[in-house]
């Protein structure tokens, strides 16, 4: 008789279930949170995941709205990024943004106040990639970024790297 073949695991079922879990609280509280932000990850390259990507997936585990609803990697128009004007952008670094020509005309960018609450670099070394060691730390630190209130405890405070992240 043929047996059924499982799933392949999803990023948060890859490190692990129950207390092992890295993602466990952050499912948990996503429950009572409603989703409210529109996220843009940024790639100089243009370049940009959609659904179905381990970035895509992290979004909405996090409830919030990727700005282009592609499927898999896509490049993009970078114009079409300043007209749907992002609330979070996701990026390599915060230079990457702020020197970019195109992405000069985005609020977050022309008001530099906002981007210690717009713009969000990971740590060094950290990834949303669930091969990465650090991937739980990186959703977290992301979830901290988004959600202060409910997440902010899950991060160490500002160590002095000057990301700005904390809150």
């Amino acid at each position: 008789m043929p047996t059924a073949t499982a799933a392949p695991p999803t990023p948060e079922e890859h490190h692990g279930e129950g207390t092992d879990d890295p993602l466990a609280e952050i499912r948990e509280q996503m429950e009572s949170v409603e989703a409210v932000w529109t996220v843009y990850y940024h790639s100089d390259d243009w370049l940009i995941p959609g659904r179905n990507t381990d970035i895509g997936e992290v979004l909405e585990l996090l409830k919030l709205e990727n700005i282009f609803d592609h499927a898999g990697y896509q490049e993009v128009n970078p114009e079409a990024i300043v007209a749907v004007e992002p609330d979070i952008i996701i990026a390599d670094s915060l230079e990457s943004v702020l020197d970019n020509p195109v992405l000069s005309g985005l609020h977050m960018v022309q008001d530099r106040d906002h981007v210690p609450h717009h713009i969000f670099v990971l740590s060094e070394g950290y990834s949303f990639s669930p091969e990465n060691h650090h991937f739980g730390n990186a959703v977290k630190e992301f979830a901290a970024f988004v959600y202060p209130k409910d997440f902010g405890h899950l991060v160490e405070k500002d160590d002095g790297h000057g990301d700005g992240h904390s809150h």
